[in-house]
Formats: structure tokens, sequence, C-alpha cells
């Protein structure tokens, strides 16, 4: 009954992976600074200090990140033997026109050699599984899509599939899933709790829906501190169900 939905997730995977394998290292936002947060855990220093200057290994705004996405990442990272930190790979381009769309040339941040080329080992390994890590966590988030329209539309699944492709092939979407950084995490969770909430306000309460959702909105926290503005969709779902009951019972007075 789902047919369509298997096929946008398989596309989106085979598209995202390609994005992942492309995308020079260390080259899309922040990646020194996630990459460097990962690389504290697998290396066993644990988790990084809040106010540690810039240009340490992980700078103060990515040490202060919740670390579910990071806990994940280096669960799946832990057995490769990163061979340099983010300094010895951090060769700037001088001539680099990184933010200059009319530029034909230099567009890359850093300069790149065979070093990073396939097959991966090392740093570059640890890079591009925590992409992967990415890359399986927008699954959630286009399941979510597909889901929150069957909520309110159960008869167009057409249009739940529409929704779910829509988010799948967003190139940004894709882009953020095959590169090592909590907005997928965050982007993966939250949408669970924007169905959950939806679901919640639909269907009515349930102890299990209730205990799901909770467990939707920590995760979404964990991952990043946006996802704590998420809370106000629990309570309207949670209101929205109170007024439904207390409708049915006046009218059954």
């Amino acid at each position: 009954q789902h047919l369509g939905l298997l096929v946008i997730l398989a596309l989106y995977v085979i598209v995202a992976v390609l994005y992942g394998a492309l995308i020079p290292i260390f080259e899309s936002p922040d990646a020194n600074g996630h990459y460097a947060y990962i690389h504290e855990l697998t290396e066993g220093r644990g988790f990084p200090i809040h106010d540690t200057p810039s240009g340490e290994r992980v700078t103060g705004y990515v040490a202060g990140h919740p670390p579910l996405y990071y806990l994940l990442s280096a669960a799946a990272t832990f057995w490769v033997q990163d061979d340099v930190d983010f300094d010895d790979w951090a060769r700037f381009n001088p001539f680099h026109a990184m933010g200059n769309a009319d530029a034909s040339a230099n567009k890359n941040r850093l300069i790149h050699t065979d070093a990073e080329s396939f097959p991966w080992r090392g740093t570059p390994l640890t890079v591009h599984i925590a992409r992967l890590v990415s890359t399986a966590l927008g699954t959630l988030a286009i399941t979510a899509a597909y889901g929150i329209v069957l909520e309110l539309l159960p008869q167009r699944r057409w249009l739940a599939a529409s929704a779910a492709a829509l988010t799948a092939f967003n190139p940004m979407f894709i882009f953020t899933h095959a590169r090592v950084s909590n907005d997928a995490a965050v982007t993966a969770f939250g949408s669970l709790v924007a169905w959950g909430a939806v679901r919640l306000a639909v269907r009515g309460f349930s102890r299990r829906g209730l205990v799901l959702l909770g467990a939707a909105y920590g995760l979404a926290a964990l991952s990043k501190l946006s996802g704590v503005i998420l809370g106000p969709a629990l309570l309207l779902a949670l209101l929205f169900d109170g007024l439904r009951v207390g409708h049915y019972r006046i009218g059954h007075l």
C-alpha cells in the first residue's frame, strides 16, 4: 500500500549518497566543528567544553550543541583510525571565491588532494560515514511528511506521496542530509513530533501515542536546542483533543 513512499525513499537515498560522495570534505557549513565534536567522542576525550575558544578542536558554539547526533555518528565511526585532526586537513585556498556566484573557478575554501579520494580511510572515512548517518535520518523526515498528509487526508495517498517527494527532492534538504550536521537529526525527530501532534489531534488521546510523541520531542531537543520550540505543537494537539472531548460530552448531556 505504501509502495510510492518506498520508491521515493530509495531514490532519495541514492541521490543523497551521491551528494555526500561528491561534496569535498569540510566544505559544507561548520563541517570542521561538527567533525571535531565526533572526533572528541571517538578519541575518548568526552564531550567538548562549551566555552572552548575559537581555534581549538571544537569551536564554542558547536561545543554547546546537544549530543545526540554526535553520539550516533561516533557510534558508527568509533572503529575508524582517524589519522589526523581537522587542522591537518585545513589547507586554506588563498584564492577561494566562496560566496561569489559569478566565479568560474576556486569555489572551494580548502585545497583538496588525492588523499580524500575513494577508497576512503582515516578522517575522510569518518566524514563520509557521518554523512550516511545524516542521510539515514532524512528518511525519517520524509516518512513523517507522508504520514502527516495521510492523517489529514487518509484517502489521498497520491497527495501523501507528493508531499514526501517534495520533501525528499528539495535540493537543500538533500544537501543538509548529505553533510555532517546536527540539522539532520533535529529535522528528523522534529518531523516526527509534528506527525505525532497531528495524529493526536486527529485520532485523539492514547497513552502509547503520547509516550511516542514525548520520546520524539525529547530526541529533537537532544539533537539541537531549536527542537525545544516544538513544545507548543504538543500543547496545541492536547488542547484540540481536550476541546473535542469536552464538546462531545456536552453534546451528550
